[in-house]
Order: structure tokens, then C-alpha cells, then sequence
């Protein structure tokens, strides 16, 4: 569970981030492969894991997101959120236990 996130810093389960990027229950430090973008490269490893992608584009929405990823989530038929950063962290935290989830949430911007 996502348990709160600030401006600069995500906890999740105890463990603080900046981003995360979360498969099925398992966080990790979310480093940008491009600078304010969630790229194609970056949930590559969620396709075939997960059933939902969660994407938080930061506090003020301003991450873009790939229509590469839009794609190779619809191929999959994987459902794909892009929300801001607090609107991702309410729906992340309503779908955990209900779906397995990707997500990559980002704390500023």
C-alpha cells in the first residue's frame, strides 16, 4: 500500500522513494530513462506481469507519458490509468488485492 506521498518522497510499506515504480507488491527506485517521460523502455517489464498499469505524471501532471506505452498496453490488454501523482495513489491503493498491478509514481512536477 502506498501510505503517503509529499512533494519529493513516496512511502510505500515503510520503504521511501522518490519515484517508485511498483510489479505486483514489489517497489523499486524509479529512475527517469527520459527526463519527464514515461517511456515504452520503462513499464517493458510490466507487460507481462501485471493486468492494470497505474501512472502517476507527478503533482501537478506535467511527466508525459509515450503513446508507445498507451500501445503496447492496449496490445496486451492491459488497462492503463494516467492520472496526476494524488489521484494514481488513491486509485493504486483501491485496486491493490483487487488486480496485479504495475505502477510508476512520480513525486514531484
Amino acid at each position: 500500500m502506498i501510505e503517503s506521498v509529499e512533494y519529493g518522497e513516496i512511502i510505500y510499506n515503510g520503504e521511501r522513494f522518490k519515484d517508485v515504480k511498483i510489479i505486483n507488491q514489489q517497489p523499486h527506485e524509479w529512475i527517469w530513462k527520459k527526463d519527464h517521460t514515461i517511456t515504452l523502455d520503462d513499464v517493458k517489464d510490466m507487460l507481462d506481469e501485471v493486468d492494470v498499469i497505474v501512472l502517476g505524471t507527478g503533482q501537478e501532471g506535467l511527466v508525459a507519458v509515450e503513446k508507445e506505452v498507451i500501445n503496447a498496453c492496449e496490445k496486451k490488454h492491459i488497462h492503463v490509468h494516467i492520472e496526476q501523482t494524488p489521484t494514481a495513489v488513491r486509485l493504486y491503493n483501491e485496486l491493490e488485492g483487487h488486480h496485479i498491478i504495475g505502477a510508476i509514481i512520480h513525486s514531484t512536477c
